[in-house]
């Protein structure tokens, strides 16, 4: 079952996450590297959800209790998790690890 978001719909922090990626997080951010990937991603995501029509769909379960994980799409975007792995604004996953957004 599909979700339509209505503008101006708040969603507290961290409640969800888009499936199959992982983009860098600007509040803890390690370094200014990983600040800037999130700040990029960030606006990339907003841009992609000013689209409209934000639908989320194939809710469920994630692995941290109360937090859901989520297919997105807009008018014009399928896979909002495709679009921005394809921009390079994020890392597939899968669970499990992650790997330092910051170099060295």
């Amino acid at each position: 079952m599909a979700t339509r978001l209505k503008r101006g719909c708040i969603c507290r922090p961290g409640s969800s996450r888009r499936r199959g990626c992982a983009c860098a997080a600007s509040m803890k951010a390690a370094c200014s590297q990983e600040l800037q990937l999130a700040e990029a991603a960030a606006a990339a995501l907003r841009g992609l959800l000013g689209e409209g029509g934000v639908t989320i769909y194939n809710i469920g379960p994630d692995k941290y209790n109360g937090r859901v994980v989520a297919d997105v799409a807009t008018l014009r975007t399928d896979n909002v998790s495709a679009a921005l792995l394809a921009a390079g604004h994020a890392r597939g996953y899968r669970g499990g690890h992650r790997n330092s957004w910051c170099a060295g």
